[in-house]
């Protein structure tokens, strides 16, 4: 062979070595992956795949195992669906099974949307809960699930007292409210009023409070008494 058929010829002999090489490389890694998957199988599973190539072998387990995803996922969203918490039980451990619930489905592959799992929850909560889910659909709450659970776990309490107990939210913008009602100057209200006044003043971000409403028979009528949380 004469040298200049030898330099022509010389980028297609390097071309097929490299070629080669990579295919030595992926019949190598694909050995690798395949005794890495029969090293975590059981006696009976590798007997049934042995002479199984990686590729074969993942298609061959999801034969087998994907109805089975399926029914877990079925029974699982079953569970979450029909979960509904009962008068005077825990609110914190009913909502944690939920969630559980919510993640299981996801790492399922199904995950679901933030706002129907917040409904789910809400929905599953008994009768005295009603002024609560109310006040949070009113005020248009945007939270995770833990937060919400903290919500319920601060409200429980006072919703287990059974006394009117109810979760308010208040928002304001720090603007001036009109109000007919005036005070002796130097007096207590007089004075608290322009406190209030003045702090608003220097901050008129928005700022939210939840607090508890509490109504309390008094014979002669009743009163009120609202506490910040």
């Amino acid at each position: 062979m004469s040298s200049s058929n030898l330099c022509r010829k010389l980028p297609l002999i390097r071309l097929r070595r490299k070629k080669c090489r990579l295919i030595n490389k992926h019949s190598d890694d694909e050995n690798t992956a395949t005794c890495v998957m029969l090293a975590a199988m059981s006696p009976e599973l590798q007997k049934q795949h042995e002479g199984m190539d990686a590729y074969t072998i993942i298609f061959h387990l999801k034969e087998l195992y994907d109805e089975q995803s399926r029914t877990e996922r079925y029974e699982t969203s079953k569970k979450l669906y029909r979960c509904m918490m009962t008068e005077g039980s825990s609110v914190s451990a009913h909502v944690l099974k939920m969630i559980g619930y919510i993640e299981k489905i996801d790492q399922l592959g199904y995950a679901m949307d933030h706002e129907l799992s917040i409904d789910l929850i809400l929905q599953s909560l008994p009768d005295s809960f009603s002024q609560f889910i109310m006040n949070f659909n009113m005020n248009k709450i945007q939270c995770t699930l833990p937060e919400l659970l903290n919500m319920l776990k601060t409200v429980e309490p006072n919703i287990n007292k059974g006394n009117g107990q109810i979760l308010a939210i208040d928002t304001s913008k720090g603007t001036k409210r009109k109000s007919k009602r005036t005070f002796q100057k130097g007096s207590k209200r007089a004075k608290s009023a322009e406190k209030q006044s003045r702090l608003t003043k220097e901050n008129p971000s928005l700022m939210i409070h939840v607090f508890i409403v509490e109504t309390k028979d008094i014979g002669r009528g009743t009163a009120r008494h609202t506490s910040l949380l």
